[in-house]
């Protein structure tokens, strides 16, 4: 393996910190564990809007677009795993949710979310 950017090593370790729970949350959906799943995305969108606000001094001041443009794939992941007839409402919900966990994000999750409900 040759040279890598820091700016590629950070975001690539920043996806492997998070791939584990994105996993887990698409596992309980396609076990029917809707909520369940609903709950790991929204702790997943919480974590990265916190890390967002972190000390400057870390990963993310090598990939400081990561957890807004993570957040977003999240939601959609999220969304996507629903059966078309429903994901207008599991959209709903997410972004009922999220707004009043990371009300910062909420415009651009709702975009995220419903843009996903649409196909």
């Amino acid at each position: 393996m040759g040279y890598v950017e820091p700016a590629q090593a950070a975001q690539d370790l920043l996806e492997e910190a998070i791939a584990e729970s994105i996993a887990d949350m698409n596992r309980r959906m396609d076990l029917g564990l809707e909520a369940a799943s609903e709950a790991i995305c929204v702790g997943i969108v919480s974590g990265l809007f916190r890390a967002s606000s972190e000390n400057p001094r870390s990963l993310l001041e090598w990939a400081p677009d990561f957890p807004v443009e993570h957040a977003c794939f999240v939601v959609e992941e999220y969304v996507d795993r629903y059966h078309a007839a429903k994901r207008r409402a599991a959209a709903d919900r997410l972004i009922a949710t999220v707004s009043g966990v990371v009300p910062e994000w909420s415009e651009m999750i709702s975009k995220v979310a419903r843009r996903a409900a649409r196909g």
